[in-house]
């Protein structure tokens, strides 16, 4: 792990977050969490017009980092993405370090947390998880 990029990277985000390039309240950031219903994984269908304007911050597992997951991520995010290894693949984005500060607030707080605590009844509804991630935020925050 090389320190000095690592140091480079935090410096440059930190500028980039200041100077409101990126506005912190529009980075999605990714973790190892799974989202399931009804035992399946899942993802709500979301069309390209949620996300304009938004960056992603992809997680740096390298399971993750594969030509269609970033085919995937490029045509939603384009170049605002923070990830490793991203700009060798499309020459654009934020390449965020191995060992880098990770950036998403919630990840090793909250949502560890509250990912691993039952969030709503045997209904399945999306409404009713939604409802129920919401009351469990309000209530630690």
């Amino acid at each position: 792990m090389n320190t000095t990029y690592r140091l480079e990277f935090a410096y440059k985000m930190s500028k980039i977050l200041q100077s409101n390039e990126i506005d912190r309240g529009l980075i999605w950031f990714s973790d190892e969490a799974n989202f399931w219903r009804d035992g399946y994984p899942y993802f709500e269908a979301f069309n390209k017009e949620h996300v304009k304007g938004h960056c992603f911050m992809h997680d740096g597992a390298r399971s993750y980092r594969t030509d269609e997951v970033f085919e995937i991520i490029s045509a939603y995010f384009h170049k605002r993405v923070i990830e490793q290894d991203y700009c060798k693949y499309y020459d654009d984005g934020i390449d965020w370090q191995p060992y880098s500060p990770d950036w998403n607030q919630w990840d090793y707080l909250l949502w560890v947390y509250i990912k691993d605590k039952p969030l709503c009844n045997q209904s399945g509804s999306l409404t009713d998880l939604k409802s129920a991630i919401e009351v469990k935020f309000r209530r630690y925050l």
